[in-house]
């Protein structure tokens, strides 16, 4: 990709003014980077420091340059600028220049990450000093920057000797693979579990079973269909009783498997093995996972299942973040265990903390759709608006992605708080989607798909549509999406049979919902069952009964700390009063709820709560909504700013990712919303408005007397 005409002209010109002297001490600061010591550049320059000096003092004369806070460092006046010079330097000074600029570092001894870069760009195949700086780099910041160790790594696989043995090969790939994948760039971890695979021996069984889990591993964490079983089933039987860390990790990845097809059977099969592996072998992080998914497998009421899961907390919260970070989607699964105990805070906790840590250790793309715990915590902490947010953020990233399970799994909290949040044309649209990629590949989330998308068709009113797909989820196994989100689906079954006047079927699907969440010790699901118990009571005349439940409710509710299931409630409780003739003490029952609801960010709720307050004459006002009077480049998020920028200097989207430690698709899919936001249509139009920006923001800086000195 090239500079835009117009601005490469501009620049070009600004340049054409600079003596020949003097443009290669600018060449060879552009080979260092955006910013720049003079030493280090007059050693690539070949040039005295003095001579250098007196260079730079030029450039920062004519604004190409401009001197930093930080003593003895300069940098380019804009990345875009940079760029332009890097383009124009010959390729073959430009290679010798990365050799000086590497030698001079080594010499200094420098950091291996700071020479690593210009090592990658001039070192020759067998060159074995460049490959142990390359691996020495990769290793000293794959904790915190993974991408760009992982693609060191892989540099120095191909500047390895034609004679390197297969085991060193498959060392290097696999480390590279890990610290790719731990990055988000999954096709290159694939890619090199692939080749590390090839060269393993057909009779090292262990061996090849190592990889192969690794390979089901990186595919499952980078949302790719569910394909490994047999693989993994077969590398296991090779393995015959092995309790080694291949054999462990192959029934890890088999147990992941059962957990997301609700096969709890077999999941619990294998996952309490697992646990008493990892208690014998102190491996807190797996006694923590192990844990969570023997909770998750269970289906014994909450108290039955309260030491594993404490179990499982004990051993996350001992973890340090290293631990946490060499195993980042323990902090998921741990979290997902607490939310479908309905225990926010802890889900919250869990899910934030490795978040948290994930984007410390250049993790952060890998972790992104884990918002969808967060949103659903916080839905079930009554924090409507805030959880939309979440959801929203959950698949902010990840939306573009073809065939991705966990975008799928993401798009059911994004769903769900934009029903409450009363936003319909969104629930529906990530309803439909969600259903629409999970019948294509993931029929596993068709359920829960099902229970999104009817939640949206009985918000606009199309009961009949809500109940016939809820009425096919009725079966066992697939009734289990029904129970999800503190029984959603079995609220949004009632709910539409009554709105279709079938109240004898509605009186029977509440009596089974009733049975299983009581059966399921959940207070937040037998709440929500009360309320649905409670509808249909009043819709067959009888107040007093309904009254009864819902104090059932909102008791339970209150000591679960959601206000906004609370505020039902007491809504359904006020037009119980009223049925009972009490309408003054209804109507100020009603009245706080609705002012609950709207303050949670229930805005379907609250209008709801709002129109029966009207139809009883009381004088409520319409509430606006918020709105956003943000445009241009201050519409943009402080990351969507910082990919326009380096697109704009002229970066392909793999150079952005790896400057920005991110993954090719994250950000092509940040780049999709920047267009949109701008309301351009291709890199060049993008690098055009920034470099009119950072134009207009010299001027006013000059005009101002603002300027860098």
């Amino acid at each position: 990709w090239t500079l835009p005409p117009a601005v490469a002209v501009a620049i070009d010109d600004e340049l054409s003014r600079i003596h020949a002297s003097h443009k290669l001490v600018l060449d060879a600061a552009a080979v260092v980077g955006e910013s720049f010591e003079p030493e280090l550049v007059a050693s690539i320059a070949e040039q005295s420091v003095a001579f250098t000096l007196e260079a730079l003092d030029r450039l920062v004369g004519a604004d190409i340059i401009r001197a930093t806070a930080t003593p003895r460092r300069f940098h380019f006046r804009h990345p875009i600028v940079r760029r332009a010079v890097y383009d124009g330097i010959p390729s073959g000074w430009r290679l010798a220049a990365h050799a000086r600029a590497a030698a001079a570092l080594i010499a200094a001894r420098a950091p291996a990450g700071t020479s690593a870069h210009h090592v990658e760009r001039s070192a020759l195949q067998g060159d074995e000093f460049a490959v142990a700086v390359l691996v020495e780099a990769a290793r000293g910041t794959a904790s915190r920057a993974p991408l760009g160790a992982g693609r060191w790594l892989l540099a120095a696989l191909r500047l390895l000797p034609a004679e390197a043995s297969p085991e060193r090969r498959m060392g290097l790939l696999t480390e590279a693979a890990t610290a790719l994948a731990s990055g988000g760039a999954y096709d290159e971890a694939l890619a090199a579990l692939e080749e590390s695979l090839a060269l393993v021996p057909a009779d090292q069984a262990e061996l090849r079973a190592d990889v192969i889990a690794k390979i089901a591993y990186v595919k499952r964490r980078s949302g790719r269909p569910f394909d490994s079983r047999p693989v993994l089933e077969h590398a296991l039987e090779s393995l015959a009783a092995s309790d080694s860390k291949a054999s462990a990790d192959l029934r890890l990845e088999l147990a992941l498997h059962s957990l997301w097809h609700d096969e709890f059977t077999a999941l619990t099969d294998l996952a309490k093995p697992l646990l008493r592996l990892a208690r014998d072998r102190s491996d807190l992080p797996m006694v923590a996972l192990s844990a969570a998914l023997c909770s998750l497998g269970s289906s014994e009421p909450v108290g039955a299942v309260r030491d594993t899961v404490a179990e499982a907390e004990d051993a996350f919260a001992a973890l340090s973040d290293e631990q946490l970070a060499g195993r980042i989607y323990v902090s998921f699964y741990v979290a997902l265990a607490e939310l479908r105990r309905e225990r926010a805070d802890e889900a919250l906790r869990h899910a934030n903390r490795g978040l948290e840590v994930g984007r410390l250790t250049g993790q952060g793309v890998t972790v992104t759709s884990w918002l969808a715990i967060a949103s659903r915590a916080t839905l079930l902490k009554g924090q409507v608006a805030d959880a939309a947010r979440l959801g929203r953020d959950a698949i902010d990233t990840e939306r573009l992605l073809a065939d991705d399970w966990r975008t799928i799994w993401a798009l059911e909290a994004d769903a769900l708080a934009a029903f409450w949040a009363g936003d319909s044309d969104r629930a529906r649209a990530s309803a439909q989607e969600m259903a629409t990629r999970a019948e294509r590949t993931h029929p596993f989330l068709s359920g829960p798909a099902a229970v999104q998308l009817a939640g949206a068709e009985y918000a606009d009113d199309d009961a009949a549509s809500a109940y016939a797909r809820l009425t096919a989820l009725e079966a066992e196994p697939a009734r289990r999406a029904l129970d999800r989100n503190a029984a959603h689906g079995w609220e949004l079954l009632i709910r539409s049979q009554l709105a279709l006047g079938r109240t004898d079927d509605a009186k029977k699907t509440a009596a089974r919902a009733s049975t299983r969440a009581r059966a399921s010790g959940l207070p937040q699901q037998i709440a929500t069952v009360r309320c649905a118990e409670a509808t249909v009571l009043l819709a067959s005349g009888d107040p007093d009964g309904a009254s009864k439940l819902l104090e059932e409710a909102v008791t339970l509710a209150d000591a679960a700390g959601n206000p906004l299931l609370s505020a039902r409630g007491r809504a359904l409780a006020a037009i119980a009063l009223i049925a009972r003739g009490d309408k003054a003490q209804g109507i100020e029952e009603l009245t706080h709820a609705e002012q609950t609801l709207f303050a949670c960010g229930a805005r379907r709720e609250a209008d709801a709560a709002a129109r029966e307050l009207r139809r009883l004459g009381e004088n409520i006002p319409r509430r606006a909504r918020p709105t956003s009077g943000r445009s241009g480049l201050g519409a943009l998020s402080p990351r969507e700013n910082e990919i326009a920028a380096e697109v704009a200097s002229g970066k392909t989207n793999r150079e952005v990712a790896a400057a920005l430690f991110l993954s090719e698709k994250t950000v092509g899919n940040h780049l999709t919303r920047i267009f949109e936001k701008l309301n351009v249509h291709s890199r060049a139009a993008l690098a055009s408005l920034v470099g009119r920006e950072a134009t207009g923001s010299a001027d006013h800086a000059s005009r101002h007397g603002l300027a860098e000195p």
